[in-house]
């Protein structure tokens, strides 16, 4: 599958439009089914984006995302650690792919600064 065409197929196939190259084999078959398919994509889309979030499941308060203040909160609040233990495990996983910088290192051009919490 097309990464740039599942993520949005609207703006592809106004891309493909804009540049020629909606008669290309590539692109026949479903640039007319998405035009034509835009206000029903776009209306499910709003749809899926206004649903009303989810604030306790399964009897357990789930904090906002990224709100990690909130999460080791919630630990605190009900003695237990499973925020933490979710937080450590996520951490674990992500921080191979990441460039942690010295305190007097700045951000490379082209790299974001995210700051990171401490367990």
């Amino acid at each position: 599958m097309n990464i740039a065409y599942d993520a949005s197929p609207i703006k592809a196939a106004r891309y493909a439009v804009a540049n020629k190259i909606a008669d290309e084999p590539a692109f026949r078959w479903w640039v007319p089914y998405i035009l034509e398919q835009e206000k029903r994509i776009i209306k499910a889309v709003k749809r899926r984006a206004t649903k009303k979030r989810t604030t306790e499941k399964f009897g357990v308060e789930l904090p906002k995302p990224n709100d990690v203040r909130r999460a080791l909160k919630i630990d605190e609040e009900t003695s237990t650690s499973h925020w933490r233990d979710t937080l450590t495990k996520e951490a674990k996983t992500v921080l191979p792919a990441l460039k942690v910088l010295e305190r007097n290192e700045t951000t490379p051009p082209g790299f974001k600064y995210i700051e990171l919490f401490t367990l």
